[in-house]
């Protein structure tokens, strides 16, 4: 069977046709990180929002536009399906463990670590099935939020990325199932297994863009008639390790660089946030995010995520909670 074409040979390149904008008021964007099991976070400081301040109503009908990559993807996919924050972190706490299931026993540990050198961490059919429970057949092109999901196209090495039909150029996605999309763009290199996807082999966006707030906020300024200052953008994160060179590494070769991964993804998300408040102006955008740790909950530690993630996020909205509620909630 042959490869299918090149996504990107079906881009536009003409200049798009902006809309005329959804509202006469900001535009609101919401744009998630991913961060696996981590992203128990986000969900629990958008829940802690309902909670507060909308009376435990959806907090997804106050954003025009959501994005979000890898397990952001799945919280944007499930406000657009009309979800609850509290109904998404619900899922998140029963079935986290599912997903990712602790290993039974010291053996286990070891005979998991030699796996992984060879073969994904965990079983993705865990995954599907979770997801499959909470999407069931609904379309991409049927949630009732614009959204814009990442994810990396492998045959061709190129990024793939999600857009419900919120502009008449978009036209591809909307006929997936919201759980195809979830699958491709949550395979996690080294967690979980690629997704094969109309002949396509897709995996997470994080490894191109894990804050993706930059792909939102030009797909806005590009789809509709919007002026860069009446953008409003709320950024969640997951959680970052710490991270600074090492005297080793200084003059080190590729065992002590072996963590330099975390710089790529690190790296590239500071950058984006420091982009888009330019664009906007910094006071446009408000960052939610755990604080910097050396000890960060590794992707797929249900066990420690489950338990800290929930407290950490009240912390946060009992600091932020009021600017986000003037700047997002307040209508």
């Amino acid at each position: 069977m042959s490869a299918p074409s090149r996504r990107s040979n079906g881009t536009t390149h003409r200049t798009r046709e902006r809309q005329p904008s959804p509202e006469g008021r900001p535009f609101k964007i919401l744009s998630i990180d991913g961060g696996g099991i981590r992203g128990i976070l986000p969900a629990a400081i958008l829940a802690q929002c309902e909670d507060r301040f909308l009376e435990g109503r959806s907090i997804g009908p106050h954003f025009d536009m959501i994005a979000g990559t890898s397990t952001g993807g799945i919280i944007a996919l499930g406000l657009g399906k009309g979800m609850t924050a509290n109904g998404i972190l619900n899922f998140y706490l029963d079935r986290g463990d599912q997903v990712f299931p602790p290993p039974a026993g010291p053996v286990d540990r070891m005979l998991g670590k030699v796996r992984r050198f060879v073969l994904s961490k965990h079983d993705r059919r865990n995954l599907e099935g979770e997801l499959r429970r909470v999407f069931d057949d609904t379309l991409f092109g049927e949630a009732t939020a614009r959204l814009i999901v990442p994810a990396f196209e492998g045959v061709h090495g190129e990024p793939y990325i999600f857009k419900t039909p919120h502009h008449p150029d978009y036209k591809r996605d909307g006929k997936e199932k919201m759980v195809a999309v979830a699958c491709a763009m949550s395979a996690a290199p080294t967690f979980l297994g690629t997704f094969d996807l109309n002949g396509y082999v897709v995996i997470d966006g994080g490894i191109w863009t894990n804050n993706p707030v930059m792909n939102a906020l030009v797909d806005a300024l590009t789809c509709f008639q919007i002026e860069r200052s009446d953008i409003q953008i709320l950024s969640i994160g997951c959680g970052q390790a710490r991270y600074s060179i090492t005297r080793r590494q200084r003059h080190g070769g590729l065992f002590d660089w072996r963590g330099a991964l975390e710089v790529a993804s690190r790296a590239p998300s500071m950058d984006a946030l420091g982009q888009a408040g330019l664009l906007i102006g910094r006071q446009n955008l408000i960052r939610l995010d755990a604080p910097e740790s050396d000890d960060l909950i590794p992707m797929d530690d249900f066990a420690r995520a489950g338990v800290e993630l929930p407290g950490m996020a009240r912390t946060i909205i009992d600091g932020a909670g009021d600017g986000v509620r003037r700047m997002f909630l307040s209508t």
